[in-house]
């Protein structure tokens, strides 16, 4: 096929079948929802704007898009939009050649649609680092074809918005103290080496010691993102190009020609969406089908619609704002003949609109039958007792500065669109996600899908090509690196870097990114250690905070997890922040007992993460305390949070590590498989499924190993 054949080769055979160098003229045919909706399937892909007839055929393009040809991002719009219409619309595409249709892409890529997707974002990187042009230069101007598809967008309003957009660096769920100082620190370190729009975030709830340590240094909680999954207001444009129900044909066909759209959205003065009237549907009001002879004289409309549309001079008018069912008909037959029409039925003639020119007995015949209106063409002025005869008749008379074929065609134009829209529409909220979104697209042919809210009201329009843009969040991972432990839906978007002192369980990314990972006690060791090596020295308020995640991560530097790199950021920090590690420590850890202070399940949850070892997933949380007392006051309890957690997520068993600060023990309660539990070799503490963890402290560095161990000998064969 001609466009694998091209990817082999470079920019240079992608322009080649693509039209030549600059991808053609505007308003090219070959790409997109745009031609494929709208226009000739056998036209060339690099056919000129000024074929004649072109413009008709297609509907004057989608609406926006490549300017001059410049950059692999104007090549991989037009590639992409040619997937996305060979995929979506199911019909032969000339840019495929032979390929006819999803069933055949499909064969030919050899991975379904997923891997159609996935080579179209290779193919977008591999252009752009051939030519080494920025994507965002690829949507500027008007009367441009948007090879994207957006239906009801303004060209000039196209361009990528994801330049703007934040990234959020964010730690995991049920964030501790380290997810929480490490996501600031880190944001601040970006902004500080020149890298604005970092954004720090976080997937859970605060907690009192987190609090003590933003309080203690004036620095406000991140904001909560508690899930990424790509949704509808994501990719939907929310500047929509619309008209009213009592618009007229010739104000939808100036945005459209206007704006190179295909759909405009129908939206009331309240908001509310009334349907949508396209290119087509106004075609077929304009050439409806040859034996229809009273549709092609047909408009429903008022005299002043009528008057506005053809810049007309008014004479006498009669009610001119009432809309009503009319007939235009043109007065070119002899003055014997004319008349005729109305001698079975005189009401017709009541609904007429006579296209005449300076004909005496042509004016004065129609008036005495009685017409609605008086069109006089070609601007010629009208005799005193022909007006003086309208008036005492109540016939409206005007004065058309066009020809009579013109004004003919442009009364017609004068049509109200609440007649000829389309109510049926294809609605989608704008929280809904997009796999959802395509799963309800996969039998639709709809040109553009309507974004409302729950009253009905408009607030964006889509197109099926928008799924195939790369998605708008962007995320920086700090302090874990395993997708289970990820805000939900970080699969789904891109992962820009990690920065982490966990294991590695990390997911497979589209692209190489940079990735931090090194054996110390807390990531914001990691964060601070950045700062040093650049020459750079944190603000004092954001050193505190780094401060705090290293000192609640390594227990004061007394855990097994801390190393020498953490000792020399806590005394590098110290000196900045102007304050001590001792004071702090005591009060971070002084901040209130977790056990004490919130439900049974809300401990469990507090620093919840979820590891996966084989088929077998399994959870621990942990939270620090001054001695044990609160643990056994409440055991009872926090035994049926774990068991109501372990149901919930479909766990093999989930555990609670309870650390003494003071003593640098844990107990562990565990809830799960009695296979697990008779093979733990802890000693047990007053109840059966708690153990007694002497000297060990760090769930990540000590338990984890453990526990990891367990679950393979249990079942070796289904762990690799």
């Amino acid at each position: 096929m001609a466009v694998l054949e091209a990817l082999g080769g470079g920019v240079e055979p992608i322009e080649e079948l693509a039209g030549g160098e600059g991808f053609g003229a505007a308003g090219e045919g070959g790409a997109g929802d745009g031609a494929v909706l709208g226009g000739d399937a056998d036209l060339p892909v690099g056919a000129e704007a000024q074929e004649p007839g072109f413009d008709e055929r297609v509907g004057g393009g989608v609406g926006g898009g490549v300017e001059d040809g410049e950059g692999a991002g104007g090549v991989m719009e037009l590639l992409l939009g040619a997937l996305a219409a060979a995929v979506d619309d199911q019909v032969q595409f000339p840019l495929f050649e032979v390929v006819d249709g999803a069933q055949q892409v499909e064969q030919l890529l050899g991975g379904g649609i997923d891997a159609l997707v996935e080579a179209a974002g290779q193919l977008r990187d591999a252009v752009e680092q051939v030519a080494g042009v920025d994507e965002q230069h690829a949507f500027h101007g008007e009367k441009k074809i948007d090879f994207t598809g957006n239906s009801c967008l303004p060209a000039r309003t196209m361009q990528r918005e994801t330049a703007t957009d934040p990234v959020y660096v964010i730690g995991h769920r049920n964030p501790d103290a380290d997810a929480i100082c490490a996501a600031i620190g880190y944001a601040a370190y970006k902004q500080a080496t020149g890298r604005p729009g970092h954004v720090p975030a976080r997937c859970g709830n605060s907690n009192a010691r987190i609090d003590a340590i933003l309080g203690r240094f004036g620095v406000p909680l991140p904001e909560f993102i508690g899930d990424v999954t790509p949704r509808v207001r994501d990719i939907m444009v929310r500047e929509v190009v619309q008209v009213r129900p009592d618009s007229i044909c010739a104000e939808a066909l100036e945005l459209i020609d206007r704006h190179d759209l295909r759909v405009l959205p129908v939206v009331g003065e309240d908001g509310l969406l009334h349907g949508t009237i396209s290119i087509f549907d106004l075609g077929e009001h304009f050439i409806p089908k040859p034996r229809e002879e009273r549709r092609m004289r047909q408009v429903f409309t008022s005299v002043r619609a009528i008057i506005g549309a053809l810049g007309a001079e008014v004479v006498h008018v009669v009610d001119p704002d009432r809309s009503e069912e009319l007939f235009v008909r043109i007065a070119a037959m002899d003055i014997r003949s004319f008349g005729r029409f109305y001698k079975d039925d005189p009401t017709l003639a009541r609904s007429s609109i006579i296209v005449v020119g300076d004909r005496y007995d042509i004016q004065q015949r129609s008036i005495q039958a009685g017409v609605r209106m008086l069109v006089i063409s070609g601007g010629l002025p009208v005799e005193q007792d022909v007006v003086a005869l309208a008036r005492e008749r109540g016939v409206s008379i005007i004065i058309s500065p066009h020809d009579s074929a013109t004004t003919s065609w442009i009364i017609r134009s004068a049509g109200r669109i609440d007649r000829m829209l389309r109510r049926e529409t294809l609605n989608f909220g704008p929280d809904e996600k997009l796999g959802a979104v395509r799963r309800r697209l996969a039998d639709s042919n709809v040109a553009a899908c309507m974004v409302v809210d729950e009253a009905g009201k408009l607030l964006g329009v889509f197109t099926r090509t928008d799924l195939l843009k790369p998605p708008r969040t962007r995320l920086i991972l700090v302090d874990h690196n395993e997708l289970a432990q990820a805000v939900p839906g970080a699969d789904l978007v891109e992962i820009l870097e990690i920065v982490d002192h966990h294991r590695l369980g990390n997911p497979p990314t589209r692209q190489p990114i940079a990735f931090i990972n090194l054996p110390v006690g807390s990531t914001s060791t990691i964060v601070a250690d950045l700062f040093r090596k650049a020459g750079l020295a944190p603000a004092p308020a954001v050193a505190g905070v780094l401060m705090g995640g290293i000192i609640a991560d390594t227990l004061n530097l007394r855990g097994p997890t801390a190393a020498e790199l953490d000792h020399q950021m806590l005394g590098w920090l110290e000196g900045i922040a102007a304050t001590p590690a001792g004071a702090l420590a005591e009060q971070i850890f002084n901040a209130g007992s977790v056990i004490k202070g919130e439900s049974a399940e809300s401990v469990i949850r507090a620093d919840f993460k979820t590891y996966t070892e084989g088929p077998f997933r399994f959870s621990v949380s942990q939270v620090e305390e001054l001695g044990f007392d609160n643990l056994w006051s409440r055991r009872e309890a926090l035994d049926a949070a774990l068991e109501a957690v372990r149901k919930a997520e479909g766990l093999l068993f989930s555990a609670l590590m309870v650390t003494d600060i003071n003593s640098q023990n844990s107990l562990l309660l565990i809830r799960g498989d009695e296979a697990i539990l008779n093979s733990i070799s802890y000693p047990h503490q007053a109840a059966q499924d708690v153990f007694e963890l002497n000297g060990i402290v760090s769930r990540k560095k000590q338990l984890i190993p453990y526990l990891t161990t367990l679950v393979r000998q249990l079942a070796p064969d289904a762990v690799p």
